[in-house]
């Protein structure tokens, strides 16, 4: 186990309290609440001693699913940063609403530079909005740890653990149950060593229909079969059912012995999730698409759902994140974010995962790029290994660059900066 000095003033029982502050700067505004302001303060300048005035940033399109955000920093410092794959869903946004309140700021008061932004932006707050947010934090914090020397679970704290048990996720619905469990999971479980799995039912925001009828409880049933009880199972519904049908999957899951149960309810619907948490003994989780500190306040101290699953980018960021992990923490909630990445885009879920005092067993990891080859280069290799992945431990989120192989495939991007708009 690691050990790292922390940096953290307050304890996670606080934040539930509405205690946002965290050795909050003397020349900004006073610390916020936990509903207006999710984003526990760090002093930056402390760490890293000179400015890091962001100049531009640079996207390259890798593939379909994935850009490449470059943050170039004045002195030379570059930051790269692996997107999700929703980043580039909306660029006119990034470009015109959320870049020019960052370009030309110290990247050192990030959370400053949020809460400008987030409040000038009010009208338009959500998961696009956030997500590009999320994007830019973590592009911060890579800075900040490549200026310090530092990997990012050390800015916000200290490390819990050296490396992190993963799960094999893949919610393919249009395969038979045959086909997803012995031909496609089981060959990869085998060569992982992963001892978890999530697999999807149901049929995504189906209104209680099933993929085709009968295949939630095959694909389980299967899963059981050929992967035996030394595997834990899990199952993601996106929010297939109301709260009667779920309950009577959820019922169906807990004769299976799965592990736990994913947003069973539209995520939307709040109450109708709280009542399938409190109906079933299963396991059941959410929170992936919510972005709204309001709503994060509400699903903790109402028990929405029993684990809390922040995305760090649609969430916006690490550090509100992290705040959710730990308001949860101090209500007795374990946290498995939303992750489906692999490769160097794991590397953010793993430094996150270092940080946390409550820790799921497993933590989210792409089935379908577990035996892939990797876009390009990069070291060290993201690799699972029995079951579990070593924390990075270099500067930022850890992971060092083929720049020249990221730059022979990726293709440049243009977007035009647009000036502040202040809204009517």
């Amino acid at each position: 186990m690691l050990t790292r000095r922390s940096l953290l003033t307050s304890g996670a029982a606080g934040l539930l309290a509405g205690c946002a502050a965290r050795t909050p700067r003397a020349d900004t505004e006073a610390p916020l609440t936990f509903s207006d302001a999710p984003i526990a303060r760090y002093d930056f300048t402390r760490i890293a001693t000179a400015p890091l005035i962001l100049e531009r940033i640079e996207l390259l399109w890798i593939n379909k699913n994935e850009h490449m955000i470059v943050g170039h920093v004045r002195g030379g410092l570059t930051a790269y940063l692996p997107s999700n794959k929703r980043f580039g869903d909306d660029l006119q946004l990034f470009s015109s609403r959320v870049l020019p309140y960052f370009l030309g700021q110290d990247l050192r008061l990030i959370e400053h530079h949020i809460e400008t932004c987030a409040r000038a932006n009010y009208k338009i707050v959500g998961l696009p909005f956030w997500n590009h947010i999320g994007h830019v934090e973590m592009l911060a914090l890579e800075a900040i740890g490549q200026a310090s020397k530092r990997p990012v679970f050390e800015l916000v704290g200290s490390s819990n653990r050296s490396s992190v048990a993963v799960y094999l996720s893949n919610r393919d619905r249009h395969t038979t149950p045959e086909q997803e469990i012995d031909q496609f999971m089981l060959p990869r479980i085998e060569a992982t060593g992963a001892r978890a799995v999530k697999l999807g039912v149901g049929g995504r925001m189906s209104r209680n229909v099933d993929a085709w009828e009968g295949r939630s409880e095959a694909l389980v049933s299967r899963a059981r079969k050929v992967l035996g009880d030394k595997c834990d199972i899990a199952v993601d519904a996106n929010g297939s059912y109301d709260a009667a049908t779920a309950i009577e999957v959820g019922r169906m899951l807990e004769r299976y012995g799965v592990w736990f149960f994913e947003e069973p309810c539209p995520f939307e619907e709040f109450e109708m999730t709280r009542q399938v948490t409190q109906a079933l003994a299963v396991t059941v989780a959410g929170g992936e698409q919510d972005s709204s500190a309001a709503k994060w306040r509400w699903m903790i101290a109402n028990r929405m759902v029993d684990v809390v699953q922040p995305d760090l980018f649609y969430a916006g960021g690490f550090l509100r994140s992290l705040r959710y992990a730990q308001a949860a923490a101090a209500a007795g909630m374990d946290c498995i974010p939303h992750a489906p990445r692999a490769h160097a885009g794991a590397a953010t879920m793993l430094n996150f995962i270092a940080c946390l005092e409550r820790p799921g067993a497993f933590h989210e990891f792409s089935a379908k790029a577990a035996l892939a080859e990797p876009a390009y280069d990069y070291a060290p290799r993201l690799t699972i290994r029995n079951g579990e992945i070593a924390v990075p431990t270099g500067p930022g989120f850890g992971i060092a660059y083929d720049v020249d192989a990221v730059r022979r495939i990726g293709q440049a991007v243009a977007f035009e900066v647009g000036e502040i708009d202040h809204g009517d």
